[in-house]
Parts: structure tokens; sequence; C-alpha cells
């Protein structure tokens, strides 16, 4: 099971690499495209393209965008969005070097906002990887050569920590929420918000002239290679990046995101922009080393966060119904594939799941690791049986102990009246049946359909075999 742990990590870590690779490239072409359009402009443009590209991916999912989704992509929609204005507005302004350092103060801001957030105090080794971080990228960018502050400095200083904010409550709110629907969601806002900045620079005037005249090109292959760059740099790489952030610590993303910075300074050693120096190697190496601290930090802090059960509420259920079914399908999906798509089968799974809860007899225990849901469990007590009627644990948990403590958590709970345990396994799947063998259960039978077997097991065993660990 740990080989599964790793490879999930290593598939997130992976994303985040691209989205850095690709980051270090956007702003060579953004400051080479400022010859064509306005700075707030083109973010406007940028950012309706990753709309309707958006749009078109999820146009079967727009139904499962619900109030909480959108309470809080609008929210971090409109602060990724001011960060994004002020930024590419204030890049005019100021030098690459300065733009560079001062994006990466969400790497200050996301510790500070996590421990507002989670109630959870920031580690030396994150204080350390933090402090890495900064200085890196201030060797990396020259900065100890001389730092003049400009009006372009303090735009960028804002939209790095309003970038910071953007993470922290994104890693904290948004992993029960569908990525590419929240991205949706937050590219939109960001799209209005720089469209109206656009209009009020170009209209308001100080001396006679606007402060940023509104401009556009409309020659194609600008255009096309525009959209081309945007569906990567914003579509994709915010997509990967959300993804990430439901399985990777945030800091971790906001410490290996000054990496970019490092993607722009080889590429213009590589052109003949800049040439490599003791600043750059050193820079490099110390943002690496933030990188490295962070990632031990987060494979350490995975392993010491306990395990969490809840027996759920109908409305604490209905709210983590999303992250319930991606679990639910992960599993089903390798032992029984679907002859449906995947969003008909949410819909089923959810009025099914909705009829068992207003039945009142059906119950589900959440699992938790720190957090993160990690899996459930439906049951029912009727008369002496405990029908244990479903189990879903999410790949990189199974194996780790979760089935024994969450029966320690529940089997004390239930009424002394209860005689019998009884649970059905698809005939499909063997390891299903395996452990219920494993439990001292027995066959006795069929379900109606004929699909799945019917075990029973003693009771009394399985309280004596597990209340132990409680």
């Amino acid at each position: 099971m740990a080989t599964n742990k790793n490879n999930s990590l290593t598939k997130h870590y992976v994303s985040l690499f691209f989205v850095v690779i690709a980051w270090g490239l956007s702003p060579l072409f953004t400051k080479y495209m400022y010859q064509y359009n306005s700075a707030s402009i083109h973010t406007a443009f940028s950012q309706a393209v990753a709309v309707l590209s958006l749009l078109i991916i999820n146009a079967k999912k727009l139904k499962f965008i619900n109030k909480d989704l959108l309470k809080t992509a609008e929210l971090t929609g409109f602060v990724l969005g001011l960060a994004n204005i002020l930024q590419k507005i204030g890049f005019q302004y100021t030098t690459p070097s300065n733009y560079a350092f001062l994006e990466n103060l969400s790497v200050v801001v996301v510790p500070v906002l996590a421990f507002v957030i989670y109630k959870k105090r920031p580690t030396i080794m994150t204080v350390i990887a933090c402090v890495a971080c900064l200085v890196g990228c201030a060797v990396l960018c020259n900065l100890f050569s001389g730092f003049a502050i400009k009006s372009g400095d303090i735009l960028c200083a804002i939209a790095g920590a309003l970038y910071g904010v953007n993470i922290a409550v994104t890693g904290a709110k948004a992993k029960k929420f569908r990525p590419g629907l929240y991205i949706l969601v937050q590219l939109t806002v960001g799209a209005i918000i720089s469209l109206i900045t656009a209009l009020a620079l170009n209209f308001i005037t100080v001396n006679g002239a606007p402060l940023e005249r509104m401009k556009f090109t409309f020659e194609w292959h600008l255009i096309l290679m525009s959209i081309g760059v945007v569906l990567i740099t914003n579509t994709l790489c915010w997509v990967l990046r959300t993804n990430a952030l439901k399985h990777v610590n945030s800091t971790i993303v906001a410490v290996t995101m000054p990496l970019s910075a490092v993607i722009t300074s080889v590429l213009s050693v590589a052109l003949g922009q800049d040439k490599f120096s003791l600043s750059l190697g050193l820079g490099a190496g110390l943002i690496f080393i933030a990188v490295i601290l962070s990632g031990v930090n987060d494979a350490r802090d995975k392993r010491t966060q306990n395990y969490t059960f809840e027996i759920a509420d109908k409305q604490k259920l209905t709210g983590t119904l999303p992250a319930v079914f991606e679990i639910t399908y992960e599993n089903m999906t390798a032992i029984i594939p679907s002859d449906n798509d995947k969003e008909s089968d949410y819909l089923l799974w959810k009025e099914s799941v909705i009829k068992n809860i207003e039945s009142g007899n059906t119950r589900y225990v959440l699992f938790y690791r720190g957090e993160k849901i990690i899996g459930y469990f439906q049951y029912r007590v009727e008369n002496e049986f405990f029908c244990m009627d479903e189990m879903q644990i999410i790949k990189d948990e199974q194996g780790s102990g979760v089935f024994r403590k969450v029966f320690a958590f529940l089997l004390p709970t239930l009424p002394d009246s209860v005689t019998t345990a009884v649970a059905y396994a698809n005939k499909r799947n063997e390891k299903s049946r395996n452990i219920l063998l494993h439990l001292g259960f027995s066959a006795v039978g069929e379900s109606a359909s004929g699909n799945s077997i019917r075990y029973e097991g003693d009771y009394s065993n399985l309280k004596e075999k597990y209340c132990k660990f409680s």
C-alpha cells in the first residue's frame, strides 16, 4: 500500500512541476504581448478564453454547481482576479527581478493563513523552508544589489500576498469541489474584474490622458498564439494546481511555485538575455532546498495525522456527497466498470443515498485523516442484525489500519440486542469476499438479484476482536 501512496503523491508533484514550467515561460510571453495589448485587456482576454474552454469541457457538469461552490469560488475568484490585474499592471512599472520575487510573498502568507484557518502552527521546518524560498528568490533576482521601491513593486507585492490568500483558502475549502467547475467560477469572476478594470483605466484620465489606454491586436497569428498559451497556462495549469491542492499541503504548493522563477532565468540565459551567475546558481539551490524541506515536512505531517470518525447527520452527509462519491466511484469502477457515464452514476448514487438518509434506518460514518475525508461506512441496525451495507476507503489509505479503527469507534455505540452481523459482497469483488471470510463470516445465501453473496457472522466475535482498539 505504501507504493500506491507514493505513486499518488508523485502524480500530484509531477502536475505541480508541469505548472511551474508553464508559469515560468508565461511571463516572457506576457511581456512580449504587451507590445500589442494593454495589460488589463490582455489579462481579461486570457481569462475569457480560459472561461470559454472550461465551459466547453464542463458543459455537462454545470448542474453540479451549488451554492457552497459559488460562495467559495466567488470569494477566491475575486481575490485571484484582483491579484492578477494588480500584478499585470504592476509588471509594466517594475523590473522582472522584482516582479518574480514579490509574486512569491505567498510563501509567507500561506502558513499564516493556514494557522488562522486550520488553527495549526507552522513547524520549524515550514518556517525554514519559507525563509529559504524567500532568500533564494531574492538572491536569484539580485535584489541584494539594490531594491528601490516603485509603484509597480507595491502592486506586485499586494498581488503576491493575494495569491497566498487564494492558495490558503482554496486548500482549505476546495477539497470537496470538482476542480474544473471551481476554476470556471474563479476565472469568470476574474475576467469580469479585469474587464471592469480595463474600462475604468481607459475612461479615467489624468492630465487629459487615460490611466491605461485600451489596446488589443487583431492579428490572427497573435490571437491564435495567445489562445494556445492561455489554454495551457490558464486552463490546464489552474485545474492541475487546484486538484493538487486537494492532496498536497498548501504550504508546499506555495513554496514550489517560486521554481517558475528558475525556469524564467534559465530560459533568459539560454536566449542570451542574461548570463549565468553565482546569484542564479545560489538562488536556484536555495529554492530547491526549500522545496525538499517542505516535501519532507509534508510527508512527516501526514504520518502524524490521526484518524477521526463522525456519524454524519443529514446536513453533514449531504454537504460531503461529491467527495464521498469520488471515493466510491474510483474503487468500484476498478472492480465493476459501469456502463453509464460518471455523471449519470453520480445522480443515481446520490438519489439512493438521499433515499437511505430519509428512511431513517441507514447511518453513515465518515472517516477523516486530518481534515480530508478518506472513506465512509454505511450500516443499519434492524432488530438483532448489524447490517454492514458498504465500506469505501480511499485507495491511498487501504491497508493502513483504518478498518480496525472505525469498528473500534462504532461497535461500542450499537445496542446490546445485536447478535448477528450481516454483509453482502458482489460475486466479482473477490477482495471484499476474502475480507468477510477473514472476519469469520460464512456465506449463507445470495441477494435477490443473484449478483451478491450474503454473509453472516457472530457479532460478539466481531466486537471482541475490534473493541480492544478503542
